[in-house]
């Protein structure tokens, strides 16, 4: 079993080969003991097109970090490899290189006191009329 992915694996013959990204660890140790993608997906209940793209780092084709943390997760499980070092590469490589779309929240807050309660009785309003939340009747 694969216990620190970045650490060289030894091979058939002898030799360690370099392991590079969480993406081809997963994908080495696939292999090793015998699973094709297909079989993963379908353990994991992970769409197989998300599996690919995570053996090949590709992240424009994964959601988002939560889920990719999850995804990693569960292919481990299935592995029987400890998920902690792999998780910690994937943040480390692109979690902090991941650029958040910063909301200004300034732009949604009342300006005025009666800019409040405007919207408070509009919101009420739309409650008592049905046009929003539970339906009334």
């Amino acid at each position: 079993m694969v216990a620190e992915f970045k650490m060289a694996r030894e091979t058939e013959s002898g030799r360690h080969a370099k392991i590079d990204g969480f993406g081809a660890c997963l994908r080495g140790e696939r292999e090793r003991r015998g699973y094709d993608l297909a079989d993963i997906s379908r353990i994991t209940k992970v769409h197989l097109s998300y599996l690919d793209a995570l053996e090949n780092e590709d992240m424009a084709r994964l959601p988002e970090p939560i889920y990719i943390k999850g995804f990693i997760k569960s292919y481990c499980s299935v592995l029987k490899m400890n998920p902690t070092p792999l998780i910690q590469y994937y943040q480390k490589q692109y979690e902090k290189s991941a650029e958040w779309e910063v909301i200004n929240v300034e732009v949604f807050k009342p300006k005025s006191i009666g800019e409040r309660i405007l919207r408070m009785l509009s919101a009420i309003k739309r409650l008592l009329t049905g046009r929003e939340g539970l339906p009334m009747g």
